[in-house]
């Protein structure tokens, strides 16, 4: 029901039907990027504070949405330590032929209006950056502690 290729607002208007049938509504999660569509509404529609929506990633279009507080908290799935753990288990398996976990738990960050600042940048290439230097500097370390 939810396709954005024919509805680039969907999640607008899938909350907006949500609303029209459940007047009572106290509370909204998106599960994808697209939370800035249901805050669109819900700031258009609903006095502040009335309904609690909850989204995903830090991306720009729900970086204003969470600072007013239309959206109450995003689930930050921390995309550079995905992609990092990703290619280790692949080096691991491949290259140096060690088995690997079926399943790994990854973190996640919750943001808030109060946190956004303190987060680990909520630009995706700035903490990918802030990333590499760590390893980098875990890497010479490691290397320091060899000699």
């Amino acid at each position: 029901e939810a396709d954005r290729k024919t509805d680039e607002a969907v999640f607008y208007h899938l909350a907006e039907r949500i609303l029209a049938e459940r007047p009572s509504c106290s509370g909204i999660f998106v599960p994808n990027s697209l939370g800035h569509q249901v805050a669109q509404l819900l700031k258009e529609r609903v006095p502040p504070g009335r309904i609690h929506l909850i989204g995903y990633d830090l991306v720009e279009p729900n970086l204003p949405f969470l600072k007013e507080g239309w959206i109450r908290f995003l689930i930050s799935q921390r995309p550079d330590v995905q992609g990092y753990q990703g290619i280790q288990l692949l080096v691991q398996h491949l290259l140096l032929k060690n088995s690997v976990p079926a399943e790994m738990n990854l973190p996640i960050d919750i943001v808030t209006a109060e946190n956004l600042d303190e987060h680990a940048g909520t630009d995706p290439q700035e903490r990918a950056g802030r990333s590499a230097e760590a390893r980098e500097t875990r890497q010479a370390g490691r290397r320091a502690v060899r000699k």
